[in-house]
């Protein structure tokens, strides 16, 4: 599993973020781009357009928008959006 340390740049919805990547484990089998999309596992985000998951928006915001995390990464999804679990910095 490859880790990367990454800067919180937006909240997405409930359970995804927007990061900028700080660093990559050199022992990593893929190369990251600079800037990537990360939806974040064993999170429980409502569907997005309901009371709830504005809800869950905002509290992701608070516990991550502006801080540094280090991310294990599992998959990345077709869509390019990578699949990962994560600790803060």
């Amino acid at each position: 599993m490859d880790t990367i340390s990454a800067f919180v740049t937006q909240v997405v919805g409930g359970d995804t973020v927007k990061i900028q990547v700080t660093d990559e484990n050199p022992f990593n089998r893929r190369t990251y781009n600079l800037y990537e999309q990360v939806r974040l596992t064993g999170l429980e985000a409502p569907e997005a357009g309901t009371p709830a998951s504005s809800l869950a928006k905002t509290k992701l915001e608070k516990e991550m928008l502006g801080k540094y995390v280090r991310l294990m990464i599992y998959t990345r999804e077709q869509s390019g959006r990578l699949i990962a679990t994560y600790s803060l910095s």
